[in-house]
């Protein structure tokens, strides 16, 4: 009997899913991350990433915004590898394929008008779930599944299509 890892299984879906295009740093700090979020859970701060991974948390940061990889081809790459995993699973099981399409408004303090740097990007966004309109940003993202059940009583398989933030023109 073979005992694989949780780091050996990331690095053979990277190969698989045809990420091998990233570089080994890159793909260590993503695997960081994605056992990091598994471990802990993802609140979406560099914190979290340096309390159960090796290195310091602006490590991860300087990586996210200065890295040097391919993001616009991995998103494409994920984007295919998605929506091939679900059109695959749906033919399997015979079942149809869903497109979920979220706006969400992510809530961010509102500035004053004394702060010399307001948060980069943020604005005035109507919040479905509060019923008002409120101050941060709002993310727009596309996700593809199948209506199957997973024998854990969990949703069927649901990947994300693409996301972008919604940047509102100012006149």
């Amino acid at each position: 009997m073979e005992i694989i890892t949780p780091k050996e299984q990331i690095r053979k879906s990277f190969f698989e899913k045809h990420l091998d295009f990233l570089t080994s740093v890159a793909q260590r700090r993503l695997q960081e991350m994605i056992l990091s979020s598994c471990v802990k859970g993802n609140s979406g701060k560099m914190t979290d990433y340096a309390e159960t991974g090796p290195i310091h948390r602006t490590t991860y940061s300087h990586f996210l915004s200065k890295g040097k990889w391919d993001d616009v081809r991995l998103e494409e790459t994920q984007k295919r590898e998605s929506f091939q995993t679900v059109t695959e699973l749906a033919q399997t099981n015979r079942t149809p394929v869903f497109v979920c399409i979220d706006d969400t408004v992510l809530p961010k303090t509102k500035p004053s008008s004394k702060a010399k740097r307001p948060t980069q990007g943020a604005g005035w966004h109507y919040s479905h779930l509060e019923g008002k309109v409120i101050y941060g940003h709002q993310i727009h993202a596309a996700m593809v599944g199948t209506g199957e059940t997973l024998p854990s009583g969990g949703a069927g398989c649901l990947r994300p299509r693409g996301q972008l933030v919604y940047q509102p023109r100012r006149s």
